[in-house]
């Protein structure tokens, strides 16, 4: 297929001139320069581009020859193949060698069988093959012979089966045998004709490739075969033989696996079988395999329409208490399709009791949402109290597939999800509180750590959140008390019966009973290496997918992060509510649900408080998830506050108040100017994107300068905004690549190969009409 290229037509820029500029560089540049010409030059519709390249393919660089013969065969251009053929031969770069054969297959060249059946076979001596006299420890002939073998098959040479033959036949050449399959799979009867050939002296590894192959043959031509080879005496090379035969449409070779004494091939058979019908699912449904039965399960689901005569939903009922969950679950899942109406019922019954495996109970609820059964959301909500978190988030996702309709049974839905979100379907367990406390925890030094000149003990005290409340002196009659260690202790008392001297000792006591509650806790600087190893271990936790939430937490962010793929603006209220909380991960999911709410024009204007909070605390992620929904409820207070955080000290923040104005459509010339002068490039790429958009062409010469930041680190990002000043973006890089600053032309020729494919993907866009 021809690379994306920008037409003629599609702006006032002379695309030829550009080219020329390209072909310059090309014949004056380092080869740095003229590699990235040539990329470029293959963007470009032009006769200049294809006889530039064409003579690159004379470049004393290999990579540049390199470059010219891909991007050649990517512009579909024939007249390049005399020329490669001749490389080919000419050529002593063996990496060359190989991407001209790969050039040359793609192109579909004729005229060249001859020469590559000669490096299938040798090194092409009465070819006059040109070869470099360095050779390395590895002799890069092999790598030529595989592309030549994969590109005889590809072109449909006659002479390719012998020609292979030969080489497979080499004992002291390389493996062949897995390309050498494919290719002769594709030249269709003459290959296939030569692999039976080779079938009796190929071992059982190559008769596996000899059966993969064969799925890449024409139906028809390879059933012989495929029937030979699923009777084979090795199970893997029957199972490779029946997986062809479902991808080459070979019945005969299905129907003779499906009598297999291997379940694994009759799996594989009725999986492949294009034609289902019901005496033979009968039939199969009751192979003494569950493998079989579940992979008949699994094609019954897959077909998608109802089988009369199976009486699934019988064969479950008799089954229920002594098949396995996995048979159970697969046959439920296909009951659902074959039997639609009965299922319902049964679905229901089963979920009214209390002991289900989990993984039967996951296709009643995912059947159940989609059956739409009566009694659907109590059955989910149900679902929503499980003990396992894969029932409780395939409940949740039902009821949120569930709430996108325009109907009762969506909007009671709805209402379970908000109910979820706000907590109220699972309470806590007793004991956990989930509201803050009071807890002061006193940071003690230890006795004779202090630094010289000190009166005495220091002690800070701190609020669960790590803020310091007090620091007071601690003089030496009252040390003993402040440090919480007994002065009648001594050496004689029992380890055992001893208070605990730090927290970690606590943590690690042999009677922990005897420690009294108390709402001030002492740390120690030995516990500080502790409390490090516990946070990091407690991040570990949040990341670990193996990690058991509580049900009542993790219900709550299950519920919160898909609610905004519901389109409902009943939840808005609750999702604002937990878009506070303290719970972090809880948070995120709430603010990134409004956010995805707001972008499908929900009404999300109850929230505004909540993030009008948010906006102004302290939590800088908070604050930048907050920004887009206040700048999409766009009130004036909103509005307000957003423009307050364009400048706010973190840059993750201003640039979201920046895109937040920019989509409101309320940013101000001065505000975009004082947000292109920021510090932070993510705020001024923000800026610059909005002026962009509206094709200001004063933006043109901001958009180049952020090109050059950072020795081009920006250059990506900044060639693909250039595609909304397409003409004037063109005309300055061509500028640069005729330049004579090197930094600038190096930039340009990086850039150009970006904007030309955006260009090009931007004029296929529907109501994307490229300004000239």
């Amino acid at each position: 297929m021809a690379l994306a290229m920008p037409r003629q037509d599609m702006t006032s820029c002379d695309l030829s001139e550009l080219a020329r500029a390209l072909a310059e560089i090309v014949a004056t540049g380092n080869n740095a320069e003229r590699c990235l010409a040539v990329q470029g030059l293959g963007h470009l519709a032009d006769p200049v581009a294809v006889e530039t390249l064409i003579a690159s393919l004379g470049d004393p660089d290999p990579d540049v020859r390199c470059d010219a013969a891909d991007v050649l065969a990517k512009m579909d251009a024939q007249s390049a193949c005399q020329r490669l053929l001749d490389n080919l031969r000419e050529d002593p770069d063996t990496e060359a060698k190989t991407q001209y054969i790969k050039a040359l297959q793609r192109l579909r060249a004729d005229g060249c069988a001859e020469l590559l059946s000669a490096l299938v076979t040798g090194r092409g001596e009465d070819q006059q093959v040109a070869w470099d006299d360095d050779y390395s420890d590895w002799d890069d002939w092999l790598d030529v012979q595989l592309a030549a073998v994969e590109a005889l098959g590809v072109l449909g040479a006659s002479q390719a089966p012998a020609v292979i033959e030969v080489a497979l036949n080499d004992p002291d050449g390389q493996d062949l045998w897995p390309v050498a399959c494919s290719a002769l799979a594709r030249l269709g009867q003459p290959g296939i004709d030569k692999l039976r050939q080779l079938l009796p002296q190929a071992s059982v590894l190559n008769r596996k490739r000899i059966a993969g192959a064969l799925a890449l043959t024409e139906p028809g031509l390879s059933g012989h075969l495929l029937m030979h080879l699923a009777g084979d005496e090795d199970v893997s090379v029957r199972l490779a033989a029946i997986e062809s035969a479902a991808q080459a449409g070979s019945d005969e070779t299905l129907a003779l696996g499906l009598g297999d004494v291997a379940p694994e091939v009759r799996a594989a058979a009725i999986t492949g079988a294009r034609h289902l019908d019901a005496g033979m699912l009968d039939k199969v449904l009751n192979d003494i395999s569950p493998v079989v039965v579940i992979a008949t399960c699994r094609a019954i689901e897959s077909g998608g329409k109802p089988i009369a005569g199976l009486a699934l939903v019988s064969r479950i009922e008799r089954s229920l208490r002594t098949k396995s969950p996995d048979l159970i679950a697969a046959m439920l899942s296909a009951a659902v399709v074959s039997e639609p109406h009965k299922s319902g019922e049964l679905i229901e019954e089963i979920c009214s009791h209390k002991r289900i495996d989990p993984q039967v109970r996951k296709v009643c609820l995912r059947a159940a949402s989609k059956l739409k059964i009566s009694g659907i959301v109590d059955i989910l909500s149900g679902g929503i109290r499980a003990d396992e978190q894969s029932v409780r988030m395939e409940a949740i996702s039902a009821l949120a597939e569930l709430a996108k309709g325009d109907n009762p049974r969506a909007e009671l839905a709805a209402l379970e999800l908000a109910e979820t979100i706000a907590g109220m379907k699972i309470s806590a367990p007793v004991g956990e509180d989930d509201q803050e406390d009071d807890t002061v925890v006193q940071f003690v030094p230890k006795m004779g750590k202090q630094a010289a000149g000190d009166d005495g003990d220091t002690t800070v005290k701190l609020d669960r959140d790590g803020n310091e409340l007090a620091s007071t002196d601690v003089s030496e009659d009252d040390s003993a008390e402040g440090s919480g260690i007994e002065e009648t202790a001594t050496c004689e008392e029992d380890p055992a019966e001893q208070s605990p001297q730090s927290t970690l000792q606590a943590i690690m006591a042999v009677n922990p009973e005897r420690m009294q509650a108390s709402k001030t806790v002492e740390l120690e600087e030995a516990d500080l290496s502790f409390l490090e190893m516990t946070g990091s271990l407690v991040r570990r936790r949040k990341l670990d997918p193996e990690a058991k939430l509580p049900a009542h937490i993790d219900v709550r962010r299950l519920a919160a992060g898909v609610a905004g793929d519901t389109g409902k603006a009943s939840l808005v209220a609750s999702l604002a509510h937990a878009a506070t909380d303290r719970d972090g991960v809880l948070s995120d999911a709430a603010l990134s649900s409004l956010a995805r709410l707001a972008d499908h024009g929900i009404d999300v204007s109850q929230a505004e408080d909540s993030m009008a909070l948010l906006a102004a605390g302290n939590d800088d992620g908070r604050c930048r998830q907050a920004i887009p929904v206040l700048g999409a409820i766009a009130t004036p207070e909103a509005l307000e506050m957003v423009r307050d955080a364009a400048s706010h000290q973190s840059p993750r923040v201003r640039a979201a108040a920046v895109k937040a104005l920019v989509n409101a459509a309320v940013m101000t010339e001065q505000e975009q100017t004082c947000a292109i002068c920021d510090p932070d490039h993510q705020v001024r790429l923000a800026a610059i994107e909005a002026m962009a958009h509206s094709s200001h062409t004063d933006i043109l010469e901001q958009l180049l300068d952020q090109a050059k930041l950072e020795a081009g680190r920006y250059k990506q990002d900044v060639a693909k905004l250039l595609v909304y000043l397409p003409t004037e973006a063109l005309v300055a890089l061509r500028e640069w690549i005729e330049g004579g600053d090197t930094h600038n032309r190096y930039l340009a020729l990086e850039m150009l190969p970006v904007l030309l494919v955006a260009i090009a993907d931007r004029e296929e866009e529907p109501d994307h009409a490229v300004a000239s």
